[in-house]
């Protein structure tokens, strides 16, 4: 793939609707370039570049169908009484037969109780991050004012709207029945914020999306951060040495970079990011915490996944942790490594997996560890992909557009 597939550009001093020679957007989970590259395919007619964004575009004119979506219309109210605060259920956790009013909870691990659907906040959340990232992109592809309209109508009646806003916190995620009214292991629920930032960033120049708008997003992801720093459950989370620990960091990272916090982010990797991968990461890939867990599989997957996401903002600072490695030779490529002859199974997964393991996962970190660590990374994406296992979005992100071989 050319060297300008690569290349990482990234402008934080520039507002919204600037972008570097008009063109560059100023993402922080994907490469700027890269999507300038295939936006600039796709108008030249490109048949790979209109095979993925006349698919996105089906995505997208779904999405404008659809009606807003706000923590208000939940059908249980939260401990405070207020509509307003997100509010969910610990979804591992089972009515206990044994014990009056079946309380307290008690915990099966990997078995997902049904009661937590009927609080829709989680679900809720899950879908405006990806209503919002395909319409976001859409409108930057094609430049059609009336998906960034959809994603700025979104964005304003979950964050922003006086009636329908979320308050900036997760105070009540993951309350376990009995045992406590939210827990910090919820805030899991929001690690996509990431996605929809950086979603966010490509409405730059957008009409319906105007500095405004942007300003009071701002605004509410700035509480939003200080409540990350500051509250007991954001302080206890950033202490969990398992794959929470490393979800909150690429969650608070990208609410930095959005809010401009570079500096900040940058000492944070270096203070509290890299610190956590000799706690998580044995000097032959293993990840203990994670195989230790009842889909041992998918949470060792689910744990690279967030480095991924982090070492992807860390370039965003002038930082390469890809190819960061503690002197006994610890690394999340070394986790990567070991755990790929599983994924594509080469090897039998000798830990427990007690639901179907989903192998696209593993293909999206396949395709980006294609870009840092060569060719047989993508030639072990293909074979997944080629059984069937495959995402639009992670291939308009890191797919090549031409087939030569690296």
């Amino acid at each position: 793939m050319k060297n300008l597939l690569f290349t990482l550009v990234f402008v934080f001093s520039l507002p919204l609707s600037v972008t570097l020679c008009g063109q560059t957007p100023n993402t922080f989970l994907l490469r700027g370039s890269h999507l300038v590259e295939v936006k600039e395919n796709y108008k030249k007619g490109n048949p790979q570049a209109r095979t993925w964004i006349n698919a996105l575009i089906k995505l997208a004119d779904k999405d404008i169908t659809q009606k807003p979506l706000s923590v208000v219309t939940k059908a249980k109210v939260p401990p405070s009484g207020n509509l307003h605060d997100y509010f969910s259920m610990a979804p591992y956790f089972w009515p206990d037969s044994s014990k009056p009013n079946n309380l307290p909870y008690i915990n099966k691990d990997g078995k997902h109780n049904p009661e937590i659907d009927q609080i829709n906040d989680h679900k809720n959340l899950l879908r405006l991050v990806r209503w919002v990232q395909e319409l976001s992109l859409a409108y930057y592809f094609t430049d059609d004012e009336k998906y960034a309209a959809k994603a700025a109508e979104f964005l304003h009646v979950w964050f922003l709207d006086t009636a329908t806003f979320m308050n900036p916190n997760l105070n009540y995620a993951q309350a376990i029945l009995g045992i406590n009214d939210g827990r910090a292991s919820g805030m899991i629920d929001a690690c996509d914020f990431s996605i929809l930032l950086n979603a966010v960033e490509l409405l730059g120049g957008s009409r319906s999306w105007d500095e405004q708008s942007n300003k009071q997003l701002k605004e509410w992801f700035e509480k939003y951060y200080l409540w990350l720093l500051e509250s007991k459950n954001g302080i206890t989370e950033r202490k969990n040495k398992n794959n929470h620990g490393t979800w909150y960091d690429q969650q608070i990272l990208s609410v930095a970079l959005y809010l401009g916090k570079k500096e900040w982010a940058k000492e944070y990797i270096h203070t509290t990011a890299l610190a956590r991968i000799p706690q998580q990461i044995e000097p032959d890939g293993r990840q203990p915490l994670e195989l230790a867990r009842t889909n041992a599989l998918h949470y060792s997957t689910f744990a690279l996944e967030a480095w991924f996401k982090t070492a992807n903002m860390a370039d965003c600072v002038g930082l390469d942790i890809w190819n960061y490695s503690t002197a006994d030779g610890r690394s999340f490529k070394k986790a990567l490594d070991w755990l790929l002859p599983y994924a594509i199974n080469e090897k039998k997964w000798e830990y427990q997996q007690i639901i179907e393991f989903d192998r696209y996962s593993f293909y999206r970190l396949l395709l980006q560890a294609s870009n840092h660590y060569g060719n047989s990374y993508w030639k072990a994406a293909q074979k997944i992909k080629e059984e069937g296992t495959r995402n639009l979005i992670a291939e308009i992100f890191y797919e090549k557009l031409y087939n030569e071989v690296f």
